[in-house]
């Protein structure tokens, strides 16, 4: 049975010392782990005389990471912060625009959207402005895409971006793990669309569920098995802003321990917007071939 790994990355913050994004960090930490707080406030002084990276913009040190394990993955990034749940506005020149690029250059992840919650408020327009936004921002992104709460446009009115196949992985609910359509397999959404439905999420297992790293990797584990067992793709989704030291230390490890295991047993590793592209294929020939059947 043929089955493949593919780690996804949600860039949920654009930094934890950026000043509006702090106060509320801090507050948090005050309340959960008053300990951490003088490695915090070194931290921050390194960060800011750029000794130490902001440990939410580790996206480089991440798919180095995954690619020396053999994984392709998907960054997904947001553009426009049209929403109070949206977390920033992706500017020019900052330092998640020059990781991002990096990774680009590096042509063994993929670059997509990550749509605002606001998309489907402002019109048809919206979503490929975001398109254009990130184009033009980061470079020749990648045709994958992750939307918050379904909140897209998907199939007809609203062709794929730029008219060609995309992947998207969105569908599902983010309270509980597990197989959020029904199937690890790929499968149509629209004309153009195909989806890779994710299986876990690191916040649906720490917040959601409360679960410690060691409960997350036996839960993640017992997934990865069914994946393996009856093919399909295993998709995780990650949080950079969730792998710091500081609040949720071990949940980067349960990622790329993941990603051994997988490894260990026999996955395979694809580009996630190649695999949709080569799984639309495989389904238009399978229509194909049941509409001659049933003539």
């Amino acid at each position: 049975v043929q089955w493949w790994f593919m780690p996804t990355l949600d860039l949920d913050s654009s930094g934890l010392f950026r000043r509006r994004a702090f106060p509320s960090y801090l507050r948090r930490v005050l309340s959960e782990k008053p300990g951490v707080l003088p490695q915090l406030a070194l931290d921050g002084l390194r960060t800011s005389i750029r000794i130490l990276k902001d440990p939410h913009l580790r996206h480089r040190q991440i798919g180095e990471i995954l690619e020396g394990l053999g994984f392709h993955g998907a960054f997904f990034s947001q553009t426009n912060r049209w929403h109070h749940l949206d977390n920033y506005d992706l500017r020019p020149g900052s330092e998640m625009v020059r990781d991002l690029k990096a990774i680009l250059e590096n042509r063994f992840h993929d670059v997509g959207l990550h749509s605002s919650y606001g998309t489907l408020d402002r019109g048809t327009g919206a979503w490929r402005r975001q398109w254009r936004n990130l184009r033009t921002t980061v470079g020749k992104v990648n045709l994958v895409h992750r939307s918050h709460y379904l909140r897209f446009p998907v199939g007809d009115p609203w062709p794929s971006p730029v008219g060609r196949v995309y992947m998207d992985s969105s569908l599902g609910y983010g309270g509980r793990e597990g197989f959020r359509r029904g199937t690890a397999f790929p499968f149509p959404l629209g004309p153009n669309v195909v989806e890779l439905a994710p299986v876990v999420m690191d916040s649906t297992l720490i917040h959601h569920r409360a679960m410690t790293p060691d409960q997350a990797w036996e839960t993640c584990i017992r997934l990865l098995e069914r994946v393996k067992t009856t093919g399909g793709a295993f998709v995780p989704i990650w949080h950079p802003n969730n792998m710091d030291d500081y609040l949720f230390p071990g949940w980067g490890e349960v990622l790329y321990d993941l990603c051994r295991e997988a490894a260990r047993r026999g996955a395979l590793s694809e580009r996630p917007g190649l695999h949709a592209r080569k799984a639309h294929e495989k389904l238009a020939t399978l229509a194909e071939l049941f509409t001659k059947e049933h003539r």
